[in-house]
């Protein structure tokens, strides 16, 4: 169960307890997404000059049953844990942001979720058949995207407000990244023709699918360095202990 105590008597209790380093998680996270993301470059790179016979399918961005759909649902997973402790901290100490941060552990487990599942996948080739939308929008679940991700910018801006303007700027640094990854490159890969198998197996779109990933994993990461700094330089915190 958990139990809610101030900074100080947190740090009392913990007294030689070992505690998991910020820079140790965070240089642990990168290591990870670097590799992966540099296996799948080196990879494409090494078909496209036919310096590789069979491709190495775990090895690939986009393989649902490779290593990086697996590190990528962790990731995710992960934020959303980071988010739903702060939620928790921050309903005990009453803070009115407590409704954003428990929003954004859902948010962050539904796409841990999509990631594992491909569910958005299987219902953008239904709204594409049904809008029959092309080009820039040939994914047709980017445009209901982009109005949820209006949406979520005016909902979010009083909790954007409330970081410090240092880590403000990584926060949206983040979000921005996330979405070009997540939306834009998505969207370019319906500008080049991603429907058919010749495009899929192009450079360009390569290029594109390993861009889209490493901006998306990148972006979490950092999303995560942002709250653990915030949650770090707050000294006046409610912590949470599970006994």
């Amino acid at each position: 169960m958990a139990t809610i105590f101030p900074p100080r008597d947190a740090a009392h209790s913990a007294a030689g307890v070992p505690r998991l380093s910020r820079t140790g998680i965070m240089s642990t996270l990168l290591a990870f997404w670097a590799v992966l993301i540099g296996a799948s470059v080196v990879q494409d790179a090494m078909a496209a000059l036919g310096l590789l016979g069979d491709r190495v399918w775990m090895l690939d961005v986009e393989v649902e049953t490779g290593i990086y759909t697996w590190f990528s649902t962790l990731l995710l997973a992960g934020a959303a844990l980071v988010c739903g402790v702060v939620a928790l901290e921050k309903q005990a100490a009453g803070d009115r942001l407590r409704f954003h941060w428990a929003l954004l552990a859902v948010i962050f487990l539904s796409l841990s979720a999509d990631e594992a599942c491909s569910v958005h996948e299987a219902l953008s080739g239904r709204l594409t058949a049904g809008l029959g939308t092309s080009g820039l929008l040939h994914f047709a679940w980017v445009i209901p995207a982009m109005f949820a991700c209006a949406a979520g910018l005016v909902l979010f801006i009083p909790f954007i407000q409330s970081f410090p303007p240092r880590l403000r700027t990584w926060l949206l640094v983040s979000a921005a990244a996330f979405l070009t990854g997540a939306i834009g490159m998505e969207m370019a890969a319906g500008a080049i023709g991603a429907g058919s198998e010749e495009v899929l197996r192009s450079g360009a779109y390569r290029l594109l699918a390993n861009l889209e990933e490493a901006l998306e994993g990148g972006a979490v990461i950092l999303f995560i360095a942002v709250i653990l700094a915030d949650r770090a330089a707050r000294p006046e915190a409610i912590r949470l202990r599970f006994v």
